[in-house]
């Protein structure tokens, strides 16, 4: 996929375009105010950033996730679908309005930490857009953006608090169109 299908596809509803903007614009302006040296638009993708503060080893980078799944959004604290009416149709799924917050306070304790004890170490917060549709880190990947890093880090909310050493899903892009009901792939794919 070259960068311009990844585009295409990835902000293949305006609505998604313009949570996914507003959001990298809200990351870049808390991290630049936190005094974060902000790159935008790294690998090709618009939405997607480098933000470092630090110098020298080692490097600690957090994997910022954000996405807007189409026709997500709903009224806060339901537990059954409730869309929200007359605003934008798309939202997070399975807490992923989470990913990119619990990253950014990482990034920031790490920051506070160094302010702390001074001497050399860096923290880098990467700005992943498209973790569910648009293989944002993939394309990141390809073009050596995690290059230097010594340790990147990421996490998933979930019922229980665990690490992980395997491996979960792998990611082939494909467009589909379903009619009923839907369930989460991978969790529960016999509820769908």
């Amino acid at each position: 996929m070259n960068r311009k299908e990844f585009v295409l596809n990835t902000v293949s509803r305006k609505q998604d375009l313009v949570v996914e903007v507003e959001t990298a614009k809200l990351y870049q302006q808390v991290l630049e105010k936190e005094g974060f040296a902000v790159e935008m638009g790294i690998a090709g993708m618009p939405t997607a950033f480098k933000a470092a503060y630090g110098s020298g080893k080692p490097v600690v980078g957090f994997l910022a996730e954000y996405d807007a799944l189409p026709e997500l959004s709903q009224v806060g604290g339901c537990t059954e679908r409730k869309p929200v009416c007359g605003e934008n149709p798309d939202g997070h799924g399975c807490g992923h309005n989470l990913l990119g917050a619990g990253t950014l306070a990482a990034a920031l304790a790490v920051k506070a930490y160094l302010e702390e004890n001074p001497g050399k170490g860096t923290v880098i917060l990467f700005g992943c857009p498209s973790e569910e549709k648009g293989n944002g880190k993939t394309i990141m990947a390809r073009d050596g953006i995690f290059e230097g890093v010594d340790a990147a880090l990421t996490w998933h909310p979930d019922t229980a608090n665990a690490v992980w050493t395997t491996s979960s899903l792998a990611n082939v892009s494909v467009f589909f169109n379903f009619k009923g009901v839907t369930s989460h792939a991978a969790a529960a794919p016999e509820l769908g």
